[in-house]
């Protein structure tokens, strides 16, 4: 029987038609397979969507998501297949499945039963069809016989832009599970929806890179360096910005090599990514 532990749960949800999406798959984890698989969804619309009664499709058994509310620009954390250890630290959700493909699979978001209607975003990797895929061709959000390459263990496939199809996935070799990574909620005038995180490069580095960060609008700002006992190793900006896209320069000269992480707090919105300094 599926069990979950909700980290938050919204208040005056609306039943508003908002652009929810996968954003992050990661079906191949490094070391052992049970427990340790992850799907990320998130919401790129402007008002809170009630996900409850949505069905996510990983393969079998579905996943019928209970009543929560998914805010613009949140991203939800679902383990597949999971062994719940520690208490949730956002927004999760823990059930048992079967195990993701290693080689070749899929994921699917509905809106309720499982009908083109409802189907509100597809993707599938590997080079084996799926029993969803006509489907998907047919509301054009994915075309048949298309498949993302197979990537790495370890590894994980992300979204990198708003729009439905292979050509907006990408082989993503260091996946940090419950993050919202990836610049997805880009709008056509190029400004966010909400704050993000955007390119850090080169990553790995040493000793220096550049860290971009995008504002949808004018807010306080503080985006820091943490290493892995939560001590803040460099503060990079901490002001009022525009909206915008931003870029600050990173040097750890002298710092231990090892992974550290960047902190993005932009008014109420909160992001983390990973990096790693080499020597």
């Amino acid at each position: 029987m599926a069990r979950w532990w909700l980290g938050l749960l919204a208040s005056g949800l609306v039943g508003a038609q908002a652009a929810v999406v996968i954003q992050e798959v990661c079906y191949d984890p490094a070391g052992a397979d049970a427990g340790q698989e992850w799907v990320e969804l998130v919401n790129l619309g402007s008002e809170v969507v009630d996900l409850g009664g949505w069905i996510l499709d990983c393969n079998g058994p579905n996943l019928a998501l209970p009543p929560l509310g998914l805010g613009p620009g949140q991203t939800l954390l679902i383990h597949n297949n999971a062994v719940e250890e520690l208490p949730p630290a956002g927004l999760e959700l823990w059930y048992s499945a079967t195990s993701l493909g290693n080689t070749h699979g899929f994921v699917g978001l509905w809106a309720g039963e499982q009908n083109a209607a409802n189907l509100r975003d597809y993707m599938q990797y590997g080079s084996a069809g799926h029993s969803w895929e006509s489907q998907a061709a047919e509301t054009g959000i994915w075309p048949l016989d298309a498949f993302l390459p197979d990537v790495e263990q370890g590894h994980s496939l992300r979204r990198q832009g708003p729009g439905q199809g292979p050509q907006f996935w990408v082989d993503e070799d260091q996946p940090v599970p419950g993050e919202a990574s990836t610049e997805v909620g880009a709008t056509e005038h190029g400004l966010p929806r909400v704050a993000r995180l955007g390119d850090v490069w080169p990553n790995p580095f040493n000793p220096e890179t550049r860290v971009s960060f995008h504002l949808p609008g004018l807010m306080p700002v503080r985006l820091s360096l943490v290493d892995l006992m939560g001590r803040e190793v460099r503060v990079l900006e901490n002001g009022l910005l525009p909206a915008g896209s931003h870029e600050r320069r990173l040097l750890l000269d002298g710092e231990a090599a090892g992974c550290y992480f960047l902190r993005l707090q932009a008014a109420e919105h909160q992001e983390v990514r990973k990096i790693l300094l080499v020597k």
